[in-house]
């Protein structure tokens, strides 16, 4: 109830802006699904943005529309939902030693949502169980994968691996 409170509180006077600091904490599932509700009717009927700071990801994977992350008392990154979709979620890893013509020989062989990485991986966020076809798309091409695998990054995982920390799961 204490939560609740202070989310009415803050919406006296008819703010523009409300600034929550871990407003699911404690709360128990039904909780947090009505604050969450809430939240959404706010900014969406209201028009009130919405600021919270949590350590439930995924919670605010199912709210937020821009991120940053802060990290020892510095905004690290900043980016928004569709940004977070191409960093996070489920996706086909693929590197060879020409990544380039093997996106051009797997958007012939049908794939569109194929994004390069910085890091030399060509990520395929559809048909994740056409792996095998994949494979052989690119070995018809002459082409030979040294890495292929399904990923599945979550927002902690992302936020881990933008802050240095280690994943003890």
């Amino acid at each position: 109830m204490r939560q609740r409170l202070g989310i009415g509180l803050a919406l006296v006077g008819d703010p523009k802006l409300i600034i929550l600091d871990e407003p699911i904490n404690g709360l128990d599932p039904q909780g947090i699904v009505e604050v969450r509700k809430m939240l959404a009717q706010l900014r969406d009927e209201k028009k009130i943005t919405v600021m919270i700071s949590s350590h439930i990801l995924d919670e605010l994977g199912k709210l937020a529309d821009s991120y940053g992350i802060v990290h020892e008392g510095r905004l690290v990154d900043e980016f928004t939902t569709d940004e977070l979709h191409k960093r996070c979620g489920k996706y086909i890893s693929v590197r060879t030693d020409d990544n380039e013509e093997a996106e051009k020989v797997l958007r012939k062989a049908g794939f569109k949502e194929i994004v390069a990485d910085n890091d030399g991986f060509i990520r395929i966020s559809e048909r994740l169980d056409d792996v095998k076809m994949v494979v052989k798309k690119l070995v018809e091409a002459d082409i030979i994968p040294n890495h292929v695998s399904v990923s599945d990054v979550s927002l902690e995982d992302y936020y881990l691996s933008v802050t240095g920390g280690k994943h003890n799961g």
